[in-house]
């Protein structure tokens, strides 16, 4: 036999021996009521706002039982009758319009009155861009021209100095003539020699060509106008200040090269340079050039006159000036 001892049994627990029971928990006491915020109507507004925004912009986030409960009353009907997506969108089916065949028609005629309209505009302004420049290159030609007379005469004067000689200036081929007086005292002669010369009024002017029949003429009228040689400023001045055209019997400004190109264009003269190379140089068209000009209307000199009934050599104005008149020319501009 074994001489290990046996295991004696647990002994039992008596109930003075177990551990006391907790004590049970005590009643939650009851919670207070809290207080209803009252708003004013400007913050109950802003509320009411918010919460629109925020619920607009997160449809996915709306629950029917909140926006059927006690907010329902901030959304209408639509919006609380959605549910958490948003209604779709109604397309509406376009209405097909009869257009009439006539409106068709004239239409098309539009729009090709339109398209030739435009191709005629882009043609004119290409024909403008085209025709200043050659306007351009004429003006520089005058200029040159002008600019190697100036250069041989002032050689020829040179010449002529440095040999003991005198240099005779060239005859003037151009005159211009201004009237001085008026109707009272004229013989019919002399009336008819001033209407000859476009002359039908007090401080008019006009070109004249230089030769026998002109200079006989200008002796008879000249206690009555003031005549001399122009240069070239007095004429370009004269044109391009008082310059006036006869158009159908009329008197027209010349604002624009395209009245002188259409009347003076088969002459070779198409613009002002032209008309005022043509006038100082007497070219071979002086006479059309200078019937297309409407004759001059001057004011009174500066200055005044100092006496129109004595000639220019005798202290007084009228009479053969030369040279001199450029200066009242340009007084009376």
């Amino acid at each position: 036999h074994s001489t290990r001892p046996l295991k004696q049994p647990p002994a039992r627990m008596t109930d003075a021996a177990k551990p006391a029971a907790a004590p049970a928990a005590a009643a939650p006491a009851p919670k207070k009521e809290r207080k209803q915020k009252t708003y004013t109507k400007s913050q109950m507004k802003n509320k009411i706002r918010k919460i629109r925004f925020w619920l607009n912009n997160h449809p996915h986030q709306f629950r029917q039982e909140y926006k059927q409960g006690h907010l329902a009353h901030l959304f209408t009907k639509k919006e609380a009758a959605g549910a958490t997506k948003p209604a779709p969108k109604e397309y509406k089916k376009k209405k097909v319009i009869q257009v009439p065949e006539s409106v068709i028609i004239r239409k098309k005629q539009r729009l090709r009155r339109l398209a030739t309209k435009f191709r005629k505009l882009q043609q004119e302004k290409e024909n403008a861009h085209r025709f200043r420049t050659i306007l351009i290159r004429r003006a520089e030609r005058h200029l040159a021209e002008y600019k190697q007379k100036e250069d041989e005469a002032i050689h020829s004067r040179r010449v002529a100095r440095m040999s003991g000689n005198f240099y005779r200036e060239p005859d003037a081929r151009l005159i211009l003539v201004i009237r001085l007086k008026g109707i009272m005292g004229l013989t019919p002669r002399t009336r008819k020699i001033l209407r000859l010369f476009r002359l039908r009024q007090i401080n008019n002017a006009t070109f004249v060509r230089v030769n026998k029949a002109t200079l006989q003429m200008l002796r008879l009228v000249a206690p009555y106008v003031a005549f001399g040689y122009p240069n070239l400023t007095t004429v370009r001045r004269l044109l391009y200040k008082r310059g006036y055209a006869r158009y159908h019997g009329r008197r027209v400004p010349i604002i624009d090269n395209k009245l002188i190109h259409h009347r003076l264009g088969k002459f070779n003269i198409i613009c002002m340079e032209d008309l005022v190379h043509e006038i100082y140089t007497v070219g071979p068209h002086f006479r059309e050039a200078n019937r297309f000009l409407w004759s001059f209307k001057l004011s009174n000199p500066r200055g005044g006159f100092v006496h129109k009934s004595t000639t220019y050599v005798e202290g007084g104005d009228g009479g053969n000036r030369e040279e001199k008149i450029n200066e009242l020319a340009r007084r009376m501009l």
